[in-house]
């Protein structure tokens, strides 16, 4: 379990060397044609080339996606919804596969965050969105209002971020109120870029939701790519080609075995949200 510590007796994590922890590469994508109305492609993201465990290597621990290691069932852990190293395997006895979560880019002032929440035993549930800045300061601590339990929820922090700038993020479920440090908690690092003149031009091409996210996906922009199709599947979630396409796009960062649980209707800012910009 990991650690907290930060104001307000919330936990916060040791953020290091942010600004160059990531440095994105041109994707292979930028050579893709706009996608064709005649058959739908598969769904698959294409990682950034810096996008691995590999660039934290010199850089301390690494985030993690997952919230228990490999000690419980997938179904009994938070996990956050981010590419990462290894397959998380739905298996009774365990988590199988690395939880290593790797750093996502985002094209939007304000991305939305995806998170699958077991259920708690707790009524009314609450959880925490803690946004960090890359000198290792809290901008943002948002307490987040958790219902329809177990599902994949999603959170969108009302902060914008700059350009070029990485930030760190946690998320926890507040369920040891006096000791902060066991609830269970994922966190991960996020990059808003500029979008190129491809990526503009493809999106532009197609009004199609579900040909963005594909374009998102190929571009290795994965947090718009899974807002656009998270967003589809909640309002339609009896759409079989959806599904196909929900399963596809977790399947290939190793999350399929997440694909099955529902999107729910979660979640409301909660009272107490903290803003230090």
């Amino acid at each position: 379990m990991v650690n907290l510590k930060y104001p307000s007796s919330i936990a916060l994590f040791v953020v290091w060397g942010l600004a160059s922890a990531i440095e994105i590469a041109p994707s292979k994508a930028n050579s893709i044609q706009p996608l064709s109305n005649a058959e739908p492609e598969r769904l698959q993201f294409v990682s950034p080339s810096s996008s691995s465990a590999d660039d934290f290597e010199e850089e301390g621990r690494p985030t993690q996606r997952t919230a228990g290691g490999d000690r419980n069932a997938c179904v009994e852990q938070l996990i956050a919804l981010i590419p990462g190293k290894g397959e998380i395997q739905n298996q009774p006895e365990a988590c199988g596969g690395e939880s290593v979560s790797f750093p996502t880019l985002t094209v939007v002032e304000s991305p939305t965050f995806w998170f699958y929440v077991p259920a708690q035993s707790a009524a009314g549930p609450t959880a925490e969105f803690v946004l960090l800045d890359d000198q290792e300061q809290p901008i943002l601590i948002q307490p987040v209002a958790l219902s329809e339990l177990p599902g994949v929820v999603s959170v969108s922090p009302p902060h914008p971020l700059e350009i070029g700038k990485s930030y760190r993020w946690l998320f926890s479920v507040l369920v040891n109120p006096d000791r902060p440090s066991r609830n269970p908690a994922v966190e991960g690092i996020v990059r808003r870029i500029e979008p190129n003149p491809t990526l503009l031009s493809q999106i532009e091409s197609t009004v199609s939701p579900r040909d963005h996210v594909a374009i998102y996906a190929r571009h290795g922009i994965w947090q718009d790519a899974l807002t656009t199709l998270g967003n589809l599947r909640r309002t339609t979630p009896g759409d079989p080609s959806l599904l196909t396409d929900w399963t596809e796009l977790l399947g290939s960062v190793g999350l399929g075995s997440l694909a099955s649980v529902p999107v729910v209707d979660c979640c409301q800012p909660g009272d107490g949200m903290v803003s230090y910009q």
